[in-house]
């Protein structure tokens, strides 16, 4: 395969890991603030469940085609060890930590009937240090970075993570 192609399997995956996690963010604070009323039934929970899912494979991707890569050298040093990488040294390891914590999050999901309730919800709430990361991952390494759409796309989805996320904790208070 050519090496253009790995490049765009890279970005792509990554756009799709972002783009996938964050709307899994969003229809879980949904659900969680209850800004969606009931009779929604389990498709939502359902749409949840799936995003969050998808979102890890699209991170495999991303991360494999990073490794077939020739252009910048991702070993298994650099794709799992934050500051390993001498490509965009900073932006791979908020890249790093966004992949950990968004695997931590979906393997304690996968896992919830066997774990205590706080502690599901404590790894639960890391899902928002996953779109963050994920998000100054992108901000500082990510192609299309100069895109105004990629602006438009990021800006509206922070807007509305950032606004949940106000609702959720006010709720809580």
């Amino acid at each position: 395969m050519s090496d253009q192609l790995w490049w765009y399997a890279t970005r792509a995956a990554g756009l799709m890991t972002w783009a996938t996690a964050v709307a899994a963010v969003i229809v879980g604070l949904l659900l969680s603030t209850r800004v969606v009323k009931k009779p929604t039934g389990p498709w939502l929970l359902d749409l949840h469940r799936f995003l969050g899912g998808i979102s890890v494979l699209f991170l495999l991707v991303h991360m494999g085609a990073l490794s077939f890569d020739s252009f910048v050298d991702f070993g298994p040093r650099e794709l799992f060890i934050p500051g390993e990488s001498t490509w965009n040294t900073e932006a791979a390891a908020w890249g790093i930590i966004a992949a950990f914590t968004l695997i931590l999050v979906e393997v304690t999901s996968l896992l919830r009937k066997w774990i205590n309730p706080a502690v599901w919800r404590m790894f639960h709430a890391m899902s928002i240090i996953t779109v963050a990361a994920g998000s100054y991952h992108a901000w500082l390494g990510g192609s299309d970075i100069d895109n105004p759409l990629t602006w438009v796309v990021a800006g509206a989805a922070s807007i509305t993570v950032v606004l949940l996320v106000g609702v959720r904790l006010r709720r809580t208070a």
